[in-house]
Formats: C-alpha cells, sequence, structure tokens
C-alpha cells in the first residue's frame, strides 16, 4: 500500500511594500499652509507693492531713431567696389565702439550706462540691382527725449562720416580739385583768345600769322580741357550722390511704452504669494529646529 506524501502548505506571498511613506501628503501641507494663511496673504500684499513701486520709480524712457545710407562705391571700371561700404559689420563696429559711445554720450549730456544703442539694416534683402543693402537704422535708448535725438544724430553723422572718409571722400575731393583746375585753365585759355584777337587788327604779316596760330592751338587745347571737364562734372555729381553716404532721416525723440503698473503688480503678487507658502511650509520644520537648539 502505498502512502502519499502530503505537499508542504505554501507561504503566503509578502504583502505589498507600503507606498504611503512614498506619496506626498498633500493634506498636511494644505493643513500647513491654511494654520499660517497670513504667511501667503502677507507675500501676496507686499509682492504686489513691491512690483508697482518698481514699475512707478523705473521712470521714462525714450527712443530716437536716424536712417542713415551708406551709399554704394563704383569702381573706375564699373561695378561695385567692395569695401568698408558694403560690409554690414562696420557699422555695427562703428556704433558700439566704446570710444564713440564715450564721445557721443558726452556730447549729448549722457553717461554712457544711460543709453543703448543699436544699429540694423532698415530693409531685409539686396537691392533691385544686387547690390547690398546700405540703409541701417540707428536707435538710442535714453531717459531725455532730447539727448535720445541728439545721441542718435550723432551716431548718425559719426557713422556717415567715418564710412565716406575711406573711399568716396577721398574721391570726390580729387575730382573737385580736377574740375576747378580744368575751368581754371578754360578761364586762362579763353582770356588769351581774346586778347590774341583783338590785337589781329593790330597785326600784319608774320606777326598776324603767328596770332592766328596762337588762336588756334588755344581753341584746340579749349576743346579738350572742355570735353575732360564734361566727363568728370558726371562723375563727380554721381560720387556726390550715390556714392557718399548720408543721413535720410534725422532721429526724433519719442516716449516708449512704459512698463505697466499692473503687469508689474500681478507679477510681483504672484511671486510674493509663492514665497508666502513656502514660508508657511518650512514654519513649523524650522521652527522645531529652534526648539530643540540647546540654550546658550
Amino acid at each position: 500500500m502505498s502512502v502519499q506524501r502530503e505537499s508542504p502548505p505554501r507561504r503566503p506571498a509578502p504583502p505589498p511594500p507600503d507606498l504611503a511613506d512614498d506619496e506626498v501628503d498633500l493634506g498636511r501641507y494644505w493643513a500647513s499652509v491654511a494654520a499660517r494663511w497670513w504667511l501667503p496673504l502677507l507675500g501676496l500684499v507686499l509682492g504686489a507693492l513691491v512690483g508697482y513701486l518698481i514699475a512707478v520709480g523705473g521712470g521714462s524712457t525714450y527712443r530716437a531713431q536716424a536712417v542713415v545710407s551708406l551709399g554704394t562705391p563704383l569702381a573706375v571700371g564699373g561695378g561695385i567696389l567692395p569695401s568698408v561700404q558694403t560690409n554690414a559689420t562696420a557699422v555695427r563696429q562703428i556704433v558700439l565702439a566704446q570710444s564713440t559711445r564715450e564721445r557721443v554720450a558726452r556730447d549729448a549730456g549722457l553717461r554712457t550706462g544711460q543709453m543703448t544703442v543699436s544699429a540694423t539694416p532698415a530693409t531685409g534683402g539686396t537691392t533691385a540691382r544686387g547690390a547690398p543693402n546700405t540703409l541701417f537704422a540707428i536707435t538710442v535708448k535714453a531717459p531725455s527725449p532730447r539727448k535720445a535725438a541728439v545721441a542718435a544724430n550723432e551716431l548718425a553723422r559719426i557713422v556717415v562720416q567715418t564710412i565716406s572718409d575711406q573711399y568716396v571722400n577721398p574721391k570726390i575731393a580729387t575730382l573737385t580739385a580736377q574740375v576747378k583746375a580744368d575751368e581754371a585753365e578754360l578761364a586762362s585759355l579763353d582770356k588769351r583768345v581774346a586778347e590774341e584777337q583783338a590785337l589781329l587788327g593790330q597785326l600784319s604779316g608774320a606777326e598776324k600769322l603767328a596770332a592766328i596760330g596762337i588762336i588756334g592751338i588755344a581753341e584746340q587745347r579749349r576743346s579738350v580741357v572742355t570735353q575732360d571737364l564734361l566727363s568728370t562734372k558726371p562723375l563727380l555729381a554721381q560720387a556726390k550722390t550715390v556714392e557718399r553716404g548720408r543721413i535720410l532721416t534725422h532721429a526724433v525723440g519719442t516716449k516708449t511704452t512704459a512698463r505697466s503698473k499692473r503687469n508689474s503688480a500681478v507679477v510681483g503678487a504672484f511671486l510674493g504669494l509663492l514665497l508666502g507658502i513656502a514660508a508657511a511650509l518650512l514654519w513649523e520644520p524650522l521652527a522645531g529646529r529652534v526648539a530643540r537648539r540647546p540654550g546658550l
């Protein structure tokens, strides 16, 4: 007779871990905040007051903007000449240079920390002929409308002069000198021809033939100088109107959008509320530590 062996009893499964300690006791936190409700309320009120005072005491800011054209430098044989005038970085370097800022601030009666300066392209892309954009807006923000305008206009003047001095201004000076020389020579030739013509009636023979020869030579030279003058004047006008930089619009100070007192108060109140809640939550642990600290 066979004996059946009884299987050993199964051990009960271990109970699931108690996750209560890992869960956030929101009820306890809420009770801590509710017990010290005056801390969030105090933070709310003080935060709103501080935000409002910051908005009121921030002062007004004025903005002034001048628009400049750098000009388009043209090479002798035609086409755009790559130079400082076609480099957008050069404008920003001039405007943001510390030496420039100090000079402009001194002229405007400001401290360098009182004004914010920027230089950005006035329009995007390129011109119709494919030339780089040479229009720039120079903007200054300062606590006074007049001083902001003075600073922006002075920056525009410095940019135009510095950029144009690299190529166009020397070119204009050369062409101007050439025009003056041609005009002076034409005046001298006209005077010589007039003198020789006045003497023709008093001369005879070889002297008269010599005078006629002098008049002919002067007329030929006059024709050459006139052609040179006619070709130089358009180049001079082109350099002054197209190639040289200039200020297109002068700056006028206008008040920028002031900081909203209501928005500042709301933000301050929200931050104060958060700080008040944090203080209410930390009140009991900190108070317990202080109570357990041994007396000095």
